[in-house]
């Protein structure tokens, strides 16, 4: 029988830095005032978790309304503005000749009915967010929580333009991909899971960020205290069968993604560990095997909020675990592993 040796080692991403496509946005439509969020090109390192297509924002067709406030001109108090097209929200007030405004806004999915209940429940103006993650694995995409916060924005009234919404989430992404090499005989996955991981959080807004500083530059970001329940913890299991692919140049393509979640901003210290049971052809004999990785022993120490986190196994003679950290950009550019802290 074939011995296979575990090993757990650490990818470190070059920087990488272009451009975002232009995207498309209705018109002003005159009096009424209205908010986009718009394509955006990361100019700095520190540049992170920023939204750059507004089909993250509406969960998959459902459309999900902004709630604005206004801390100038008073016109918007936690308001829920609906979504009308081409990433355009748009409300009934209409614009004030003259008047000064300052907008932030924010998108919760879904919304929980009360603190503790399953979703994001929502207040203070968006400032305290109390998140549940569901307590099981799901892949539909809909049963995670998520929370997007703006920066702030100033505008005028006299303008009358669409407002520019530069958004960040508060939640973190975990992706596992798999694959084998060409050498390797049949591989079958039986069982995957993430193990105690947090599931609820009170996360509370301290800095409100502005869209750029002086020079122009997304370095500013929104800043957050999270408190996470050390009691919320929970397995993620996901027990489909699935047969491996060999290995391809991108490592993060599609047909390798075994599991996505999201989850609350939380340390590794001590914390989750991922298991795989799988099965592998060995000249016509099947053999079992169990991998466990302790997460926390390796140069990821945490799930920081607006980040992916791409973990990927390729399976050979031997095991590997690779962990990527990158902003929640489709592939705007990479992040190193190493990190500012919030």
């Amino acid at each position: 029988m074939r011995k296979y040796l575990y090993y757990i080692w650490l990818f470190s991403a070059t920087l990488l830095v272009a451009s975002c496509s232009k995207q498309e946005v209705s018109p002003d439509n005159g009096e009424k005032i209205a908010f986009y969020v718009k394509s955006q090109q990361a100019v700095t390192a520190s540049s992170r978790a920023l939204i750059e297509d507004t089909k993250y924002l509406l969960n998959n067709g459902k459309k999900l309304p902004l709630y604005v406030t206004d801390e100038v001109g008073g016109v918007f108090s936690n308001t829920e503005v609906e979504y009308v097209a081409n990433g355009v929200w748009r409300s009934e007030t209409e614009w004030q000749e003259g008047k000064q405004y300052t907008f932030y806004a924010y998108i919760a999915s879904p919304k929980a009915s009360s603190a503790g209940s399953q979703g994001v429940y929502v207040s203070n103006k968006g400032y305290t967010v109390y998140m549940q993650q569901p307590k099981s694995y799901s892949d539909d995409p809909g049963v995670w929580s998520d929370y997007l916060m703006s920066y702030r924005v100033s505008a005028n009234g006299s303008n009358k333009g669409l407002v520019k919404l530069d958004m960040e989430r508060v939640t973190a992404c975990v992706e596992l991909y798999m694959a084998k090499s060409e050498s390797m005989g049949e591989v079958t996955v039986k069982s995957i899971s993430f193990n105690d991981v947090k599931t609820y959080a009170k996360l509370g807004l301290t800095k409100h960020a502005v869209p750029g500083d002086s020079e122009g530059l997304y370095g500013m970001k929104n800043t957050w205290t999270v408190e996470p329940d050390d009691n919320s913890v929970t397995d993620y299991t996901r027990n489909t069968v699935s047969s491996l692919l060999n290995y391809a140049d991108n490592r993060f393509d599609e047909n390798f993604l075994q599991m996505k979640l999201l989850v609350i901003p939380q340390s590794l210290i001590d914390g989750p560990t991922l298991t795989i049971d799988y099965e592998v052809n060995e000249n016509g004999n099947w053999v079992t095997y169990q991998s466990e990785f302790k997460l926390s022993d390796y140069s990821i120490g945490s799930w920081d909020r607006g980040h992916k986190i791409r973990y990927y196994i390729g399976i050979d003679t031997s095991i590997k675990l690779e962990g990527v950290v990158e902003p929640w950009k489709s592939m705007d550019y990479i992040e190193s592993t190493l990190l500012p802290k919030n």
